[in-house]
């Protein structure tokens, strides 16, 4: 009898983990094909704003999935991309930096070439900038490279998949495991244990929720509180391109450029 009792607490278990209750739902936004060509991207204020493979910079209603472009400027040497107190920021490959503005399309030169040559990663969080650097986490006092402060050591030498939360940012590992970064000090505090994540191939945060998509196009969704990791759906996430989440919404582009918010009924 006692044998049966755990066989059943384990079935339990396993499809728990499955969550077959939880409905997964893609509804499309916009064209399809809508962000076939995107090479850089940013989002903020309910808006995506996209760098096409001709250099372009666009922005997309993540509610009605209108696309429009900003000014006429094109941008073949990006390097990286972010947005910064309403505005877009450009780091070229020569290492100037480009500031554009989103309402009229102007652009200016912020910084001459080289000075942001040795920028290895560039992402905002909570509306200030940082940089990653021969390893060193900077933390910018705006888009000006010398305003900066180090956070922590030598840390981030390999700081894998980095995903960003509102006020926190996330790594995610190549080997499987998860950290939470603090932005105050640099620290890592690793999330839940073994390595759950390995093969992750697309990230996003949502509040105290981490949701993945592996190597076998499986949506997952793990407490950030204690690592539970529990899988969402296991069909409709093939060729997944990019995945990113907005005012509490994910989002998921497929390698047909198609975007789609992500729904899941609990």
């Amino acid at each position: 009898m006692r044998s049966v009792i755990v066989l059943i607490l384990i079935t339990a278990a396993l499809l728990a983990a499955k969550r077959p209750a939880d409905k997964v739902t893609l509804k499309q936004v916009g064209e399809k094909n809508l962000l076939y060509s995107i090479k850089a991207m940013d989002y903020f204020g309910g808006n995506l704003y996209v760098l096409d493979f001709n250099s372009t910079l666009n922005k997309v209603n993540l509610e009605t999935g209108e696309k429009t472009r900003i000014g006429t400027t094109s941008f073949p040497n990006e390097k990286f991309m972010f947005a910064l107190n309403a505005r877009i920021y450009i780091i070229e490959t020569d290492g100037s930096l480009t500031e554009v503005n989103l309402e009229t399309g102007e652009w200016k030169l912020l910084t001459n070439m080289s000075v942001w040559t040795r920028t290895e990663r560039a992402f905002v969080v909570r509306n200030s900038l940082y940089t990653i650097e021969n390893g060193a986490l900077y933390f910018h006092r705006g888009p000006v490279y010398d305003a900066r402060d180090q956070k922590g050591g030598s840390e981030f030498y390999n700081p894998g998949m980095l995903v960003r939360g509102v006020a926190t940012l996330y790594s995610v590992q190549s080997e499987g495991s998860v950290y939470e970064i603090s932005l105050a000090d640099g620290s890592w505090k690793r999330i839940g244990k073994g390595k759950n994540w390995k093969g992750t191939k697309a990230a996003a945060v949502i509040a105290d929720k981490l949701y993945t998509i592996d190597q076998a196009d499986n949506l997952s969704e793990t407490s950030l509180t204690d690592g539970t990791k529990t899988t969402l759906d296991e069909t409709q996430f093939a060729d997944t391109r990019i995945l990113f989440a907005e005012k509490g919404k994910l989002y998921v582009v497929l390698s047909t450029g198609t975007l789609y918010e992500v729904e899941i009924a609990k």
